[in-house]
């Protein structure tokens, strides 16, 4: 391996590694700067406006920091009688399995 190598190797990992420092900062920035523009209306549709002629960059930069977060709704029943009954009968087996492994029941 030369130097040549070793050099664009490390060049090629700072730009185009989505695990990179380069990248991950550049994004913190860019996530900052639509949070920004999110706060100013004027500006953001000034923007926008521009950003018309250029699609791809439009596109790309209204995938940025949008993370999805599904919530998730969890039905957490509050005793064994909200259970349906094949829950019910899992539920009474597991307890009577817990029982077992812990040497109360034999």
């Amino acid at each position: 391996m030369t130097f040549g190598n070793i050099k664009a190797n490390a060049k090629a990992w700072l730009f185009f590694s989505p695990t990179s420092r380069p990248r991950k900062v550049l994004k913190q920035k860019l996530i900052i700067l639509k949070n920004y523009l999110n706060n100013n209306p004027k500006l953001k549709r000034k923007l926008l406006n521009i950003l018309e002629y250029i699609p791809s960059v439009k596109h790309r930069l209204q995938r940025i920091g949008n993370i999805e977060q599904k919530q998730v709704i969890m039905n957490i029943p509050k005793n064994e009688n909200d259970l349906s009954l094949y829950a019910q009968e899992i539920y009474q087996q597991l307890q009577v399995q817990i029982k077992q492994h812990k040497g109360l029941i034999k």
